[in-house]
């Protein structure tokens, strides 16, 4: 990066901070996560909900090495328990 002027990144939450020297990282954005569940899941009356509370879930996501299963992955280390996909689709 000391090359350049400008470089737009992406860090995870959970992800090691930038280095502290040399560098000075400014946060642009901080992405929301939606998350759908049925009208009748115990989460649906819930105006925003945590790693903790959707990490016990069912999942289905995109297979590996694609978003948003590298979205659901930080979710889990967040969360810091593990993950039950039931399924994978990328379409």
């Amino acid at each position: 990066t000391a090359r350049y002027d400008l470089v737009l990144a992406h860090r995870m939450e959970h992800s090691d901070p930038w280095p502290p020297q040399g560098v000075r990282s400014l946060t642009l954005i901080r992405e929301p996560l939606d998350v759908a569940v049925p009208a009748s899941h115990p989460l649906a009356s819930r105006r925003s909900v945590t790693p903790q509370d959707v990490a016990g879930e069912r999942w289905v996501t995109s297979r590996v090495g694609y978003s948003p299963d590298d979205v659901l992955r930080a979710v889990s280390a967040v969360a810091k328990r593990p993950i039950e996909v039931q399924h994978r689709i990328n379409d």
